[in-house]
């Protein structure tokens, strides 16, 4: 069956991403999908962790799932089950930096000749990425989100960064384990990993006319949705 789909620019990569259900995906992230949308049991108690294209910390001592598939993506029995679902977005032009330079390190650990920046952009820009258009990923949860909110948590990054006690406080909540007032006092120690994690880092890589071409096409994708991104 995989062979048989339409076929796009693996940024430059060898292969090719795969038109599978409207989102563009890399042959073995295609593969798991397909696998996990077969075979995959839900447990009432799982929590789902969902994003488009950057990673958070896995290991907090919960049944904690994590994934970048989109919406539409998910098995069967994850919607039946009950279980919770996280979903965590960031400002599509950090997103893009960010992945760019994951991609990078990747191509470079491959032997392979990275694209350049501005080639990346464009194939951003078109929804051509690794776990497909940015702007559909988001909408999918964002959409889920409002009409199932007992369900779904959606978060933005940067909310997060500005208030995080706040969120974290929120999250723990949602997934029905508050912190104890000792946590509160006590806090944890700090070993998320991210690139850097920064809020409008990509200023130091994208060109002001890249900014704003982002910017339209953001507006122009969310239009009518009630998401935004200021």
């Amino acid at each position: 069956m995989i062979s048989t789909l339409p076929k796009g620019n693996n940024w430059g990569l060898s292969g090719h991403l795969y038109q599978y259900q409207g989102f563009l995906l890399t042959l073995p992230f295609l593969q798991r999908v397909m696998l996990v949308q077969q075979q995959f049991q839900a447990q009432p108690t799982d929590i789902m962790l969902c994003n488009a294209h950057f990673s958070a910390n896995r290991h907090l001592g919960i049944p904690l799932l994590a994934t970048h598939a989109p919406y539409s993506f998910l098995p069967t029995s994850i919607m039946d089950s009950g279980c919770k679902i996280i979903y965590i977005c960031r400002d599509p032009k950090d997103t893009f930096v960010s992945m760019y330079h994951i991609f990078t390190r990747y191509a470079k650990s491959q032997n392979t000749q990275p694209i350049e920046l501005d080639e990346a952009f464009e194939l951003f820009c078109e929804g051509v990425s690794w776990y497909g258009s940015y702007w559909d990923h988001v909408l999918g949860y964002w959409k889920a989100s409002l009409g199932h909110p007992d369900k779904f948590m959606f978060l933005k990054y940067e909310e997060m960064n500005e208030d995080t006690v706040l969120y974290l406080k929120k999250l723990a909540e949602f997934m029905g384990c508050p912190f104890s007032s000792e946590e509160q006092q006590k806090g944890t120690e700090n070993k998320i990993y991210f690139r850097k994690g920064k809020v409008g880092d990509w200023k130091n890589d994208l060109t002001p006319e890249m900014s704003r071409q982002l910017d339209q096409i953001t507006q122009q994708k969310l239009s009518g949705s009630g998401l935004s991104f200021n």
